[in-house]
């Protein structure tokens, strides 16, 4: 699999082709799933679920924000959320998953903020709660 991302690194310079790409292999093994975005502001969820590619972008990504499971459960669990569709709050932090503390906080961001020094405060949310092998802030100007 890391052969697979770095054979996208150096030949896809765009989240269509990276999509392509994915489509294009047979992954085997456990599941894998990595977030893509190109210098347009494109950006994708490309997971290999019972070696299948699942992939998420444009209207069907509406959270820009990968955590450590699939998209598609990351956005069911929030839907029960307040602001999200649901009554759960997200006031307090410690029994909140990851992935909702991303959401909001994004949903919360303005652009008189430093947008990369904000991606990084996105991450310290969420450290501790979901161990993750791979932290990225993408700033793409």
């Amino acid at each position: 699999m890391m052969q697979w991302m770095q054979y996208v690194l150096d030949n896809c310079s765009t989240v269509g082709e990276a999509i392509q790409c994915a489509y294009s292999i047979a992954m085997d093994g456990w599941n894998w799933h990595f977030f893509a975005v190109d210098r347009t502001g494109n950006c994708a969820s490309i997971a290999f679920i019972l070696c299948q590619p699942v992939i998420h972008t444009g209207e069907n990504m509406p959270v820009p924000v990968l955590g450590n499971t699939p998209y598609a459960d990351e956005m069911e669990r929030l839907r029960f959320f307040q602001g999200f569709g649901g009554s759960y709050s997200i006031t307090d932090e410690r029994l909140v998953p990851g992935f909702v503390l991303a959401a909001n906080l994004l949903r919360e961001y303005q652009n008189s903020q430093p947008a990369v020094d904000y991606g990084f405060r996105i991450l310290k949310s969420m450290e501790g709660m979901e161990p993750s092998k791979w932290s990225v802030v993408c700033d793409l100007l």
